[in-house]
């Protein structure tokens, strides 16, 4: 690849790179400290980190049937969490005819995945405020729909 990259950018990226590491430390600190509070939170499903593995946590994703309420209930509390639209294209109509078969992973993602902020910046207390709000909405939710 050849770029054309202005000096100043390239200074940039380079001042980046030397923090790089520490960043992601703080970023997968974030990713724990988050696992920990959410660990088994209505149907949550949360990121992993594999063993023996490194993981550098750019973003903290998360699964659930409750997205678009999830999501209002923490924009309401002025956390942005963002709405990543994981959709199967499988079943799409422009890619249905290469489709060989039903992707039930792929339809188990679609339309259910949410971005909580996890930020390098961001402490232990924004996560434990993060994770609280999550907490509250499933709390607020009638027995046995926090799993639905």
């Amino acid at each position: 690849f050849r770029y054309r990259m202005h000096p100043v950018q390239g200074w940039l990226g380079l001042s980046q790179l030397e923090r790089i590491d520490a960043t992601n430390a703080m970023r997968v600190r974030n990713m724990r400290r988050l696992n920990q509070k959410l660990a088994g939170v209505g149907d949550l499903l949360l990121p992993f980190e594999p063993p023996g593995g490194g993981h550098t946590a750019v973003h903290y994703v998360i699964w659930t049937e409750h997205k678009k309420a999830l999501q209002r209930h923490l924009f309401a509390a002025g956390i942005d969490a963002q709405d990543e639209s994981a959709e199967n294209v499988a079943a799409m109509d422009r890619y249905r005819r290469f489709a060989a078969g039903p992707y039930p992973v792929a339809e188990k993602l679609d339309g259910k995945i949410l971005l909580l902020p996890q930020h390098p910046c961001l402490g232990s207390a924004d996560m434990d405020r993060i994770a609280a709000v999550v907490r509250d909405y499933f709390d607020r939710l009638p027995r046995g729909a926090e799993t639905a």
